[in-house]
């Protein structure tokens, strides 16, 4: 995929990762104590997978055929992830 990679780590806290509108991405997010908190323009496609200990995970979110599409892998011990989109 081409795009933009993002990686995200803390030990205590999330990640409130940015990225170009429009842009496909990949975000690695990894935490100790906390989760990642994603808002995605409208039409954009999100795909989540990864790990929590402790937390939830938002399903991934449909797009609009052909458009962005954002690869988000969460690993943490207590938090989790949470995906809208914006709109």
């Amino acid at each position: 995929m081409e795009g933009t990679h993002l990686v995200k780590a803390a030990l205590v806290g999330g990640a409130e990762p940015a990225y170009p509108e429009g842009a496909s991405a990949e975000v690695d997010a990894f935490s100790v104590f906390g989760g990642v908190d994603l808002t995605v323009p409208a039409g954009t496609a999100v795909e989540v997978s990864g790990f929590s200990l402790l937390g939830g995970r938002s399903r991934g979110v449909a797009g609009e055929p052909g458009g962005a599409v954002v690869k988000v892998r969460s690993y943490s011990l207590v938090g989790g992830v949470k995906v809208r989109q914006a709109g």
